[in-house]
């Protein structure tokens, strides 16, 4: 149930957005179901702590798995997405959406902000923490609910991410599968899942702001 009216209100947020013509829905809709989630977790009497938002376990701990994560992504691009991409024929991301960032300070740091804000905080909170932990109770107890959890994350994570094309709506089920895993490996701690997922997002918008990727 937790699962349906979350998934509710991203898509109700999402597509009321878009009919308004209000920039950035889909940021809207993250922090829309980032509000469902907490509220759902307040009417059991849990708290975003008992998900993973919570001191980790030594500065050095954080980086290594940052790091680790970062060069992972990095791995998935070039072994699997880019083959799979020449393979399918599929285009280049749809950047359209930034196609007035490059060069635009001011622009360049409101969508700093709101990466931190909206997409590492909100988006590993609503995937990693809430949708995984559900999907869990959802599927029943052992490592095959597990699995499955974290497959079905990781797939709801990639739909979200539609408007980039096939490509990059691949790469954000893949990145959502590896963090999910990652979130498991390390004691269920999301912390450093933010920083990890803070750090590709801003260094792509650095990459677009720079003029170094080409808005399709």
């Amino acid at each position: 149930m937790d699962v349906g009216i979350v998934a509710a209100s991203f898509l109700l947020t999402y597509f009321a957005a878009r009919r308004l013509g209000v920039p950035g829905p889909g940021s809207w809709a993250v922090l829309c179901a980032l509000a469902v989630a907490s509220w759902r977790l307040y009417r059991v009497g849990a708290r975003w702590h008992d998900l993973g938002l919570r001191v980790p376990d030594g500065a050095w701990r954080v980086f290594r798995w940052v790091i680790a994560l970062y060069a992972v992504a990095g791995l998935v691009k070039v072994l699997v997405i880019d083959p799979l991409a020449k393979v399918a024929g599929w285009p280049a991301l749809n950047l359209t959406r930034f196609s007035k960032l490059p060069g635009n300070l001011a622009l360049f740091c409101g969508a700093l902000l709101l990466v931190w804000v909206q997409a590492a905080f909100g988006e590993e909170l609503v995937f990693r923490g809430f949708l995984l932990t559900r999907l869990e109770l959802l599927f029943g107890d052992g490592a095959a609910a597990t699995a499955f959890a974290v497959f079905g994350q990781a797939l709801l994570f990639g739909i979200a991410h539609w408007y980039l094309g096939p490509r990059g709506t691949t790469t954000a089920a893949l990145i959502g599968l590896v963090l999910g895993i990652a979130y498991l490996c390390d004691g269920r701690n999301i912390v450093p899942l933010i920083i990890a997922h803070g750090l590709i997002d801003s260094l792509s918008l650095v990459a677009i702001y720079a003029r170094l990727v080409r808005i399709t």
